[in-house]
């Protein structure tokens, strides 16, 4: 009788289904991560743009789709980055205007010296005169990004005897919306991580399937 013994355990077998249930989980955490992600952004923009409209008081559509965001990599690891534009936001986006004596009135405001016309294309906007801004001081926004407007209104020009250029009236917001957005980017990483653990914790204990 042998006075020995001998195990053999297939390691080849164990570590293929070792690698199967890492490559698994790896593959689940990924999808961990992009729905962290997506809900922080989503927690970022309805609470900030509430905060902004409501301290500014410009409507909330207004600002909703000015987020933006990327996932790149810097020094091999990976960044969120989340941009917001601030630029100022038209009149004309923000409420109806309607047309007063004194000027253009949006959301109980009157802008002095602003009209209603459909200058470029067939938006109306809200528009005043660049010598009249001189001294009404009204924020303004380009009418159309990177194009200068060679070929006004016909119609508009006649009436209005040929005095050009107009401005885009509009309303400033990045005052206001960067110091709401500072005190946000203050809780981004404490709010990442408890969504973060919340999606892993359903994920593992949960969401077996």
């Amino acid at each position: 009788m042998a006075n020995d013994y001998k195990l053999e355990l297939q390691l080849s077998a164990v570590s293929a289904e070792l690698q199967r249930d890492m490559l698994a989980l790896e593959d689940r955490v990924g999808k961990v991560v992009n729905r962290a992600v997506v809900k922080l952004t989503r927690w970022l923009r309805t609470h900030s743009v509430r905060e902004i409209s409501q301290e500014i008081g410009i409507a909330q559509k207004a600002l909703k789709q000015r987020f933006r965001v990327e996932r790149v990599k810097v020094g091999g690891q990976e960044h969120v980055r989340i941009w917001v534009g601030l630029m100022n936001v038209a009149l004309h986006h923000l409420s109806k205007p309607s047309q007063t004596k004194a000027g253009a009135k949006v959301g109980g405001q009157v802008y002095e010296g602003a009209f209603l016309e459909q200058i470029y294309g067939s938006t109306e906007k809200v528009y005043i005169r660049t010598a009249r801004n001189r001294s009404a001081g009204h924020a303004t926004v380009a009418d159309r990004e990177g194009r200068t407007n060679k070929q006004p209104d016909r119609a508009f020009l006649d009436k209005s005897g040929g005095r050009f250029p107009v401005q885009v009236v509009a309303e400033e917001i990045e005052p206001v919306a960067r110091k709401v957005l500072e005190r946000y980017e203050l809780r981004l990483n404490s709010r990442y991580q408890t969504i973060l653990q919340q999606e892993l914790n359903y994920a593992l204990n949960v969401n077996t399937a």
